[in-house]
């Protein structure tokens, strides 16, 4: 015969359960001048992105970042986002809650349809999925000035 524990109690402190995230995103040039926010279309370029997660639920987190940069055409044109699909970085539970990741585009890959060049805003996203490939509860971003795509001339 079995006894059954029917008067059970819990308890989460509201204090150990706090959670947060920030997000930092630099663009830089392969080889180009300043100003780094005008890239000839010839010119490989990255954006370096870093993220900290911070909290007593730091070591709790498992699963997978999902990260990537986006170019929103300012007035008709394409828009881009590199990579696509977004980059997968696993979550290290067992961490100090900093990452760091690195997004490299090609020459070539973006477009400036204009002879004056097309200027694109440009953001980084950052989500989280957790360890049974659900969609997570973490989501940041962070945006900053246009970039202006220019064609190369020889």
């Amino acid at each position: 015969m079995a006894v059954y524990l029917l008067d059970c109690s819990k308890e989460v402190d509201p204090f150990t359960t706090t959670l947060d995230v920030t997000l930092k995103a630099t663009v830089f040039e392969i080889g180009g001048v300043a100003p780094t926010n005008i890239i000839h279309t010839n010119q490989d370029w990255y954006v370096e992105v870093e993220w900290e997660v911070t909290g007593q639920l730091l070591h709790h987190l498992g699963g997978t970042w999902h990260l990537s940069v986006v170019l929103d055409s300012i007035g008709p044109g394409l828009d881009y986002q590199f990579p696509d699909p977004p980059a997968s970085i696993p979550m290290d539970p067992c961490g100090d809650g900093k990452y760091k990741y690195r997004i490299d585009v090609k020459a070539g890959q973006v477009d400036a349809r204009d002879p004056d060049g097309t200027l694109y805003t440009v953001g980084v996203t950052l989500g989280s999925e957790d360890m049974c490939k659900h969609p997570g509860q973490i989501h940041a971003h962070c945006t900053g000035d246009e970039l202006h795509f220019v064609r190369h001339h020889p």
